[in-house]
């Protein structure tokens, strides 16, 4: 009786240990079945670390699995998907967010003058017809050609113009201009006409006009005379 049951417990006993080896298997199995194994591998030089077992004697554990050929080219390719990211392209899922940079803009044309305003001659002279200018005075005599450059009508008056000399002296239109024989007349122009003649503007005699202007309810054309 005796002999039967120590064999017993040794049974009992090899049984445990067996079912305690095969939890520790089990256990390894399934932490290295959690790795991918695309991303880790063993090596040709595996790094092993030993412990002391139990009974004095060195135990060996499982080698240190180390980054394959594959894991470092995914890790490479993330860290360029990243500085990508930082330059707002996601290449991922095709979207450019680059910033785009302004050309020159185009230079704004200027405003086409309702009116062209072109002087066919000028001259200085002290009388016009009987008229005689004031002491110290002469008359700025002025051949013009006023064409209508708009689409609407212009209102062309004898009043609208004005002589410049430099950039503050300004003289108006002087009425002896109706002794001159070219006289510009006032009249109404359609778009596209024209109207030429003369106008005297008595000016003092020191002076040198520089610019005529022609003027209406809101709108000003100056022209530089040479």
């Amino acid at each position: 009786m005796k002999f039967r049951s120590v064999a017993l417990v040794f049974i009992i006993l090899f049984s445990f240990g067996g079912l305690a080896a095969c939890g520790d298997s089990t256990t390894t199995v399934l932490t290295l079945a959690t790795t991918s194994p695309e991303m880790l591998t063993t090596s040709s030089n595996p790094t092993t670390t030993s412990a002391p077992a139990s009974n004095g004697d060195a135990q060996t554990l499982a080698p240190t699995p180390t980054p394959n050929a594959a894991y470092t080219a995914i890790a490479i390719q993330k860290e360029k998907f990243a500085t990508q990211s930082a330059s707002h392209i996601t290449m991922g899922a095709l979207s450019y967010m680059a910033t785009m940079t302004a050309g020159p803009t185009p230079p704004t044309s200027a405003a086409r003058p309702f009116v062209a305003l072109n002087v066919n001659g000028n001259r200085y002279q002290d009388t016009i017809g009987s008229y005689a200018a004031k002491s110290g005075n002469t008359f700025y005599v002025i051949d013009l050609t006023v064409t209508n450059t708009s689409s609407k009508i212009v209102d062309l008056r004898q009043s609208f113009f004005r002589v410049l000399a430099g950039q503050t002296a300004t003289y108006a239109f002087s009425d002896k201009s109706y002794g001159l024989d070219k006289e510009i007349k006032n009249t109404i122009l359609g778009p596209g006409e024209f109207a030429r003649g003369e106008l005297g503007f008595e000016v003092p005699r020191d002076q040198t006009i520089t610019s005529i202007e022609f003027t209406d309810a809101s709108n000003k054309v100056a022209v530089i005379i040479k």
